[in-house]
């Protein structure tokens, strides 16, 4: 059960779950893993969403941290599926705060701690995220915040590529919030729901923090709470063994699908036409260099792209309920039926 400490204004840990998704990258997962076991303030929970790996993933990591719960999906539910099976665990624990975190970061020591403490001075912010560093070069950002092009209906992270001096050391709310590191109310979870499963993977979260936006929360950004960040090392890990560049066809055809998915569920009037023109024009100055490099299955995946993300239905594909029971298997058990161990 979780725990309560009615004589301080300060959460217990027990309160606390992370949620990591892991695909054929045992040895990120577990450096993460160690990374949140040896933080200041420990979370009660830390689940990780094995997504069908075949190199042993989920032996690996519950043979090393035998208290994380390891959930083994029998296919793979994307970044989305995998997270929104891990947060109704969560959930259905008790917690009342949940971190999203990607399995290829490092938070520093004190980085939930000062997540926290953002949530817990001012009770309108639903969602606090940390300054984000590249693992190489040294002090080189990868978000420092995130706006919203309405018109174009993209995210950007702050500050990505540059150097950290201190320009951008001031807490304040942004309009996007990376799914590399999200903590979220509980409460917030319920009201709002989960990631859209229809994305599998990429802008999931971006359309995650639209939804929020228009029902009023707040997402914050928190520049003392640190992480180290891997860019993409799963999807990189994939495309090098594929070769052909270091962009697969498989994201080169969410990627094209899902901005329209983002533009057709969030955008509306003459934004929305606005935005799609704009993506458009986008796709075809990328299809001429794929085509000139001689690239023909990334140019097929990109049409496909195109296709499926203007003509397949988005009505009725998000989840409306976090609490909704998924009709997918983990290894024989319903993942409403999973019961966690929280300390």
């Amino acid at each position: 059960m979780i725990h309560h400490d009615r004589r301080s204004s300060v959460t217990t840990p027990t309160r606390i779950g992370v949620v990591l998704v892991n695909w054929n990258t045992p040895d990120l997962t577990c450096a993460c893993i160690a990374a949140l076991e040896a933080s200041e303030l420990k979370p009660g929970c830390i689940v990780v969403v094995d997504n069908a790996s075949l190199d042993g993933s989920a032996n690996i990591i519950a043979a090393q941290h035998p208290a994380v719960q390891v959930i083994r999906n029998k296919e793979n539910l994307g970044f989305a599926g995998g997270n929104n099976l891990g947060v109704q665990a969560l959930l259905k624990a008790g917690c009342e705060y949940v971190w999203i975190l990607n399995n290829d970061t490092i938070p520093a020591p004190d980085c939930l701690k000062h997540l926290l403490r953002g949530l817990l001075d001012d009770v309108s912010v639903g969602v606090t995220t940390a300054k984000i560093f590249r693992d190489s070069p040294p002090l080189c950002l990868w978000y420092a915040g995130g706006d919203v092009n309405h018109w174009s209906m993209t995210g950007r992270n702050r500050a990505e590529g540059k150097i950290d001096d201190g320009r951008y050391d001031q807490a304040q709310d942004v309009e996007f919030v990376s799914g590399c590191c999200m903590l979220i109310r509980a409460a917030v979870l319920r009201r709002i729901g989960l990631f859209d499963e229809l994305f599998f993977m990429y802008s999931e979260d971006f359309d995650w923090c639209l939804r929020a936006a228009a029902a009023g929360i707040r997402l914050r950004y928190i520049p003392t709470a640190l992480i180290t960040h891997r860019v993409s090392a799963t999807m990189d890990k994939i495309s090098r063994k594929r070769g052909h560049g270091t962009t697969s066809a498989f994201v080169v055809y969410v990627s094209a699908r899902n901005r329209f998915f983002v533009i057709r569920k969030n955008a509306r009037g003459l934004k929305k036409i606005a935005a799609i023109v704009i993506w458009l024009a986008r796709l075809g100055y990328y299809c001429a260099a794929v085509v000139l490099l001689g690239r023909w299955e990334k140019v097929g995946a990109l049409l496909r792209g195109v296709r499926d993300g203007l003509g397949r239905s988005v009505t009725g594909s998000l989840e409306t309920s976090a609490l909704r029971p998924r009709l997918r298997t983990t290894v024989g058990l319903e993942p409403a039926a999973i019961e966690l161990k929280v300390k």
